[in-house]
């Protein structure tokens, strides 16, 4: 839609639109719970998200100021879910099982999450920097 409109899209929503793609596959594929609250949340922002641009294509003299808070509720978002997934990180362990293939899929979900948690802090990072840099120019003029 962005690019129908003519505009580019950011970093931050490349990042999340190319890593989102891997995190739910490795969810998928390890079965994480957690992936059940990414998934609920991420589908309430994209529903609003798609729906700002759905209106404002349609009728582009249309400001929408709810609009603004779709990127902080995306930084929210992660910072929520990376809290979440750190106590089952931690807690995931093969003590109780000498089944070396449920002991694989342990690792493989102690990786998944390791690179959801990795992935998260960086968008978080991301939309600080972005912001803060926004500010700063936003000063200067």
């Amino acid at each position: 839609i962005l690019i129908m409109k003519g505009d580019t899209p950011t970093l931050l929503q490349l990042y999340y639109h190319a890593g989102i793609v891997l995190i739910l596959w490795g969810g998928i594929l390890t079965h994480g719970t957690w992936l059940q609250t990414l998934v609920l949340m991420d589908s309430l922002i994209q529903a609003a998200s798609y729906s700002f641009h759905f209106a404002t294509t349609m009728f582009p003299n249309l400001q929408i100021r709810a609009s603004t808070y779709v990127e902080p509720s995306r930084a929210v978002q992660f910072f929520v879910v990376l809290l979440y997934t750190l106590p089952i990180h931690i807690s995931c362990n093969n003590n109780n099982n000498n089944n070396a293939t449920t002991g694989g899929v342990i690792v493989v979900a102690r990786v998944v999450l390791a690179i959801f948690q990795l992935y998260a802090l960086g968008f978080v990072a991301i939309y600080f920097t972005m912001n803060m840099q926004s500010k700063k120019k936003d000063k200067q003029q």
